[in-house]
């Protein structure tokens, strides 16, 4: 049957024991004129897709976490989520929340233990609309650069979250954005923090502001440095 995949090819497939684990596809005849009851499916939905190769057989696991953004019933596009495999813990965050989720692997499968919220209360939040108004969403996000997390990178001895608080709407309508020049000015307005926390979730610190100019890719090496430029 045929099937849509939405989300960006960024490290899109992991190995789960035998089988092998991806961002779930939307599968069946997609009705884009009803994309409002597409995206609240989705907000509802495992997160996981896992394929069986000896087999050729799929299921779902990762259910979609409890008291996201995403369940308020407004339309916030696609989540972008991002998954980390992490010995018996997998951890995932979406584009929209300075909060990352924890799932626990029993069985053949992830359940969802806890949310860790990071709690940065002087961040931009993201603007979504209502369902049936999704169309008038991206004129409304324009203005709208809200805080996220960019990057989260489990060491040998803690986690570190790398994070964005965006910028008000004030300084964000002072900048023109149909140029390159423009937008580069613009990004280069946004501030970039750490958060480290223990390996039981923990917070150690938070709002440790990088130095400007430097930046942080996803990748950290074996001695746990994270590399950036």
């Amino acid at each position: 049957p045929p099937f849509t995949y939405i989300n960006e090819l960024n490290r899109p497939v992991f190995a789960f024991g035998n089988e092998l684990a991806y961002i779930r596809p939307e599968r069946g005849e997609m009705d884009w004129n009803k994309q409002s009851e597409m995206f609240e499916n989705i907000y509802r939905s495992p997160i996981l897709e896992v394929y069986n190769p000896k087999t050729n057989t799929h299921r779902t696991t990762m259910p979609f976490p409890p008291g996201t953004i995403y369940a308020d019933g407004n339309f916030y596009h696609w989540m972008f989520p991002t998954i980390i495999p992490s010995g018996k813990y997998w951890l995932v965050f979406f584009r929209a929340e300075h909060a990352y989720h924890v799932y626990q692997k029993e069985g053949e499968d992830l359940v969802f233990n806890k949310t860790i919220d990071l709690e940065i209360e002087d961040a931009v939040k993201i603007e979504g609309v209502p369902m049936a108004s999704m169309k008038d969403y991206y004129e409304k996000s324009v203005y709208n650069i809200f805080g996220r997390i960019q990057n989260l990178y489990v060491l040998d001895s803690q986690i570190v979250v790398h994070y964005t608080k965006g910028l008000e709407k004030e300084i964000v309508s002072t900048f023109p954005r149909n140029a390159v020049e423009e937008r580069t000015a613009l990004s280069l307005q946004i501030k970039n923090y750490l958060a480290v926390l223990d390996l039981n979730h923990q917070m150690v610190q938070k709002d440790i502001l990088v130095p400007k100019g430097i930046v942080l890719s996803s990748v950290s090496d074996e001695s746990g440095v994270i590399v950036g430029m």
